[in-house]
């Protein structure tokens, strides 16, 4: 596994333990607690050592969608609030930028992390 999909995944499973947290190649069927969806979305080798990366980790985070508008759109911001307190609490990990957008039809807010490290074979 990727080590900043794997950062990003216990990152937020040990600070949001009552989210729901998916890390796998699959989106939410339903969303009826706060939930966060990541994927690491891009590698970018960088020239200062062998095996040396940047990746991209898109974040979503979808508040319930049981929710009403007004309180989705309140939720959502609360969620990003809090997730931008845990990111920026880790010293690896650096968010660019976040755009309010839907996946799969689930309203939230869309993260892009970045997290540099090494290449490791696993054989």
């Amino acid at each position: 596994m990727n080590p900043a999909r794997t950062l990003v995944r216990d990152l937020f499973k040990a600070g949001m333990p009552a989210w729901n947290v998916i890390a796998t190649s699959r989106t939410a069927d339903a969303v009826v607690k706060p939930t966060a969806v990541l994927w690491v979305s891009q590698l970018a080798r960088q020239n200062i050592g062998r095996r040396a990366v940047v990746s991209t980790v898109d974040l979503w985070l979808l508040p319930p969608s049981t929710l009403a508008p007004d309180a989705l759109e309140d939720e959502a911001d609360a969620m990003l609030a809090e997730a931008v307190a845990l990111i920026e609490a880790h010293k690896a990990l650096v968010w660019t930028e976040a755009t309010r957008s839907a996946l799969d039809g689930f309203h939230g807010w869309k993260l892009s992390l970045t997290l540099a490290h090494q290449i490791v074979p696993t054989t």
